[in-house]
């Protein structure tokens, strides 16, 4: 996690939105139903706000937590073009992570999201899973039978 991110919470409170799912990081934010608002602070974390996300639309999303205004974004699994729309709304997104809210929440506000217990299991960011396509699409012989396995594995 970057120094400034933890700059602010010290200095005061940030609004950081968490996907959640029976109290747990969601296991992908695209298609997450809740989303718990918190305020954070050096000392702690409060809920402030749960919003039902299950009626708008996915592209909305990005939009509407700039509209809250949402700091930070802790999520689990992520596609490309969500991260893209969260990040170009000058929101800072920390995806892939997993473990029970209050947990991660803790884990963040002491600077420890690094630690392997909050790492979602088998995470392949945007750029790897761009340059895995690009790479299998070089070999001319990858069969659609293999791209469609490619895309259902995620890369």
């Amino acid at each position: 996690m970057a120094l400034n991110l933890l700059s602010l919470i010290r200095m005061g409170n940030i609004k950081v939105a968490v996907s959640e799912y029976e109290g747990r990081i969601a296991p992908v934010f695209d298609c997450c139903q809740c989303l718990s608002i918190f305020s954070q602070r050096a000392d702690g974390h409060e809920l402030i706000g749960i919003e039902h996300w299950s009626s708008l639309p996915r592209m909305a999303r990005a939009g509407r937590l700039k509209a809250l205004g949402i700091d930070c974004v802790l999520c689990g699994g992520i596609s490309c073009d969500m991260e893209r729309h969260i990040v170009s709304e000058g929101i800072r997104l920390i995806p892939w992570l997993a473990g029970e809210v209050n947990e991660v929440m803790a884990a963040f506000r002491e600077g420890r999201l690094e630690d392997p217990r909050f790492a979602m299991p088998g995470r392949i960011g945007c750029r790897r899973r761009q340059e895995a396509r690009r790479r299998l699409k070089a070999m001319k012989a990858v069969s659609t039978t293999d791209e469609k396995e490619c895309n259902d594995a995620g890369i």
